[in-house]
């Protein structure tokens, strides 16, 4: 988790979560209330991670399996 300052009155906190459940379990305490103030989440879902260095034999099948578990592309 990163905490990124915004203004004296405002925190912004980027979380990554392990898998998709996780991150839908965060999204239940969306306009929460919290030490006086209202919890805003928000799903990101524009990303692009970028990864290098298979190894030569890695083919789609090999991709897909290996980030499978992630969610579909």
């Amino acid at each position: 988790m990163r905490i990124l300052p915004d203004d004296k009155d405002t925190a912004i906190a980027v979380v990554e979560f392990e898998s998709s459940e996780d991150a839908a379990s965060a999204l239940t305490r969306d306009q929460k209330p919290f030490d006086g103030n209202t919890i805003d989440v928000e799903l990101d879902s524009g990303s692009i991670l970028w990864v290098t260095n298979f190894p030569p034999e890695a083919d789609e099948k090999f991709i897909r399996d290996l980030f499978g578990k992630v969610g579909p592309s």
